[in-house]
């Protein structure tokens, strides 16, 4: 019975060492020049709300606006005037159009390349977010950062993850060394 109760506590204690970690990876897409871009924190910011991730031919519906509303929260480190467009508004001239009657400075476009919520408890599979992102200075319509944001989840058994849960870190990075 002892020697149970010890394999029991070892067990136990495997699981929580093994906890949960997550990688990303951020590849710039931009020109050379835009390596050495830092964002005006007085400046306001759009974020565009990208079409829903899919995986496996599976839509994921709702999480266009998961990536929107957690690059505003990302921006709202940084930045005090943040909004979030209308999700029908999808061509770039519209969105710039969005942004100059909003007053701001910079556009947030985003894709997301890959979002697969495969990470359940007892799979082992680790979830996968990969977005695209496009920094848009407003007045000009050019593109000053752009790069791909890719994470994925590593849980120990029985700890579940998803692609949101990698957001909040993938976006952030990002956007810390831009201001």
């Amino acid at each position: 019975m002892r020697e149970l109760k010890w394999a029991t506590i070892a067990l136990a204690t495997l699981t929580a060492l093994s906890g949960c970690h997550s990688t990303y990876k951020q590849v710039d897409t931009g020109s050379a020049e835009s390596s050495g871009i830092h964002l005006d924190g007085a400046r306001s910011i759009l974020i565009a709300v990208p079409q829903d991730g899919r995986f496996e031919g599976t839509t994921y519906p709702g999480s266009g606006l998961v990536v929107a509303r957690a690059t505003a929260t990302q921006f709202l480190r940084h930045t005090q005037k943040v909004d979030i467009a209308a999700p029908e508004v999808q061509d770039r001239d519209a969105l710039l159009e969005a942004a100059r009657k909003f007053g701001a400075g910079y556009l947030a476009i985003s894709t997301i390349t890959k979002w697969e919520p495969r990470n359940t408890r007892w799979s082992g599979r680790p979830s996968t977010a990969t977005v695209s992102m496009a920094i848009v200075d407003v007045p000009t319509g050019l593109d000053i950062k752009s790069a791909t944001l890719d994470g994925e989840s590593h849980s120990g058994i029985g700890v579940g993850s998803s692609p949101e849960r990698l957001l909040p870190h993938l976006i952030g990075d990002f956007l810390n060394g831009l201001y």
